[in-house]
């Protein structure tokens, strides 16, 4: 084999493996983990999901595609309040999609539940938490 069939042979390698690499790279970015991976963890109801507003000591959770998410040590969640005037304690589905970074900074993100539908209390169907959540208070806190 010459050297300019050689040179073209890993050409055509390179190009095809940096396709893939970009591919696989843009897909990442947005991969959210399936519903079915949280099943063990706690469920919340937006009501629920309020109390973790990052005041007062307590977490700063945000849910993103029913997916609670812990934002309390992300320096931009400083209190529970993102620094673009979003509030923890919230379902950011819709807001998510307009913000620069968009879904791939969820990656990164400890996931600590479920967002579940709240469902009225007459309703047969009525969805019950695996257990009562309460926020905590920080350690040395009264």
């Amino acid at each position: 084999m010459s050297i300019n069939a050689k040179r073209k042979v890993w050409g055509v390698f390179l190009a095809v493996f940096t396709a893939i690499a970009m591919i696989y790279a843009a897909d990442e970015g947005t991969k959210q983990p399936p519903v079915a991976e949280h099943d063990s963890l706690s469920q919340f109801t937006i009501e629920q999901l309020a109390k973790f507003n990052g005041k007062n000591g307590n977490p700063a959770y945000v849910a993103v595609d029913s997916v609670v998410y812990d934002v309390t040590k992300v320096k931009a969640w400083k209190n529970g309040e993102h620094k673009r005037g979003l509030k923890a304690g919230n379902d950011l589905s819709q807001q998510i999609l307009k913000s620069p970074h968009g879904k791939k900074v969820l990656k990164n993100l400890p996931v600590v539940g479920r967002l579940v539908p709240t469902i009225k209390a007459d309703s047969a169907s009525a969805v019950t938490p695996k257990k009562e959540l309460k926020p905590q208070k920080a350690p040395g806190e009264k």
